[in-house]
């Protein structure tokens, strides 16, 4: 989707970050997301994620406590940035707002989207996945395949109980 008010330019270095919201309920996972986060985020100047709790809510809490701009694609169409989430754009018109089961999956097709118009005017740009394999709505597989579709960096990581318990004793 092309919106006609979307004047706000990114930096050199995006990043996309989304995952699966069903780490929230996984021993381990939200401290394993967290840790991956703040790992992903250490290199960007500016990371794209959604509204939806979980991973897209830690992402804005530890950006939050960073210099990085963060733009959240929300799911009443606006786009928002910064702490005090004001709104610099939509990616969806209000009268087209859609309250249906597959709305996050539209959400996340225009964050691919506009990310993908950015690598394509030149900007870096990269996309990181944390998903949960257990996962009912694998709305995160399918940022993933929108991603590799557009040609986008990405990568995943993917919870396991192991891999988390792992990074906690490390932690």
């Amino acid at each position: 989707m092309e919106h006609p008010n979307e004047s706000y330019e990114y930096p050199t270095f995006l990043t996309l970050v989304c995952g699966s919201r069903s780490l929230v309920q996984r021993p381990g996972g939200e401290a394993w997301a967290r840790h991956i986060i703040e790992c992903i985020t250490d290199h960007a100047n500016l990371v794209v994620t959604g509204d939806a709790p979980g991973p897209d809510t830690w992402v804005q809490e530890r950006i939050a406590r960073t210099s990085i701009r963060c733009v959240v694609f929300s799911l009443d169409g606006t786009v928002r940035e910064g702490a005090d989430g004001r709104e610099i754009g939509r990616w969806c018109p209000a009268e087209r707002v859609s309250s249906g089961s597959r709305w996050p999956l539209v959400r996340n097709t225009a964050m691919v989207r506009a990310v993908a118009r950015r690598a394509r005017m030149g900007r870096l740009a990269a996309v990181y996945a944390l998903k949960d394999p257990l996962s009912r709505t694998d709305g995160t597989g399918q940022t993933v395949r929108e991603a590799r579709r557009a040609g986008l960096q990405t990568w995943v990581e993917t919870w396991s109980a192991a891999q988390a318990a792992e990074g906690m004793r490390a932690g």
